[in-house]
């Protein structure tokens, strides 16, 4: 599943298109080429540097969090529903203008999946209450005070794979 989605996603990506349009590709391809029953969440974004402007598109993803440096908190919704799983899906783009400072996370579901000795997840919440509380860190430092933090949040287990990406808007 995931290699045909990688060979595919790498074709449309040579292509100038949009995040919808590539995810709309990208259903139909695997649900073409795969099992009824096997399907994927995938989100895809393309960031102009000049205008600041995120394009994307979201398939089925966890929505990825935006926190701007005043506080505020939005979340990468647009899209459409998991990848591979109707022939008819179909998909939008989101467009957001990043000011100064702002925070994109995309993560998987691992990170707020991550369970305490109580079996509780470490949810959203937790994690924008940490983003909030280490957006003055670099990129590099958060992510591994993030992870240090779901370590110790689950007694050094890990109960799923964990991935974040994170974007800052640096530019003034």
């Amino acid at each position: 599943l995931m290699t045909t989605l990688q060979a595919s996603f790498r074709a449309e990506a040579a292509i100038e298109r949009t995040p919808a349009e590539i995810l709309s590709s990208l259903n139909e391809s695997l649900y073409e080429r795969s099992d009824q029953t096997k399907f994927a969440t995938f989100f895809y974004a393309s960031y102009e540097e000049s205008s600041q402007i995120l394009h994307y598109a979201n398939g089925g993803s966890f929505p990825p969090i935006v926190l701007s440096s005043d506080g505020k908190i939005s979340k990468l919704q647009r899209g459409g529903t998991l990848v591979g799983i109707s022939r008819e899906s179909t998909y939008k783009e989101g467009i957001i203008k990043l000011k100064p400072g702002d925070l994109v996370a995309i993560y998987t579901d691992g990170i707020i999946d991550q369970e305490d000795e109580r079996q509780e997840p470490y949810d959203e919440s937790r994690l924008i209450e940490f983003l909030r509380d280490n957006l003055h860190l670099s990129l590099n430092d958060i992510i591994e005070k993030l992870f240090a933090t779901l370590l110790a949040f689950g007694q050094n287990n890990m109960k799923d794979d964990m991935t974040i990406v994170l974007l800052r808007n640096n530019k003034p």
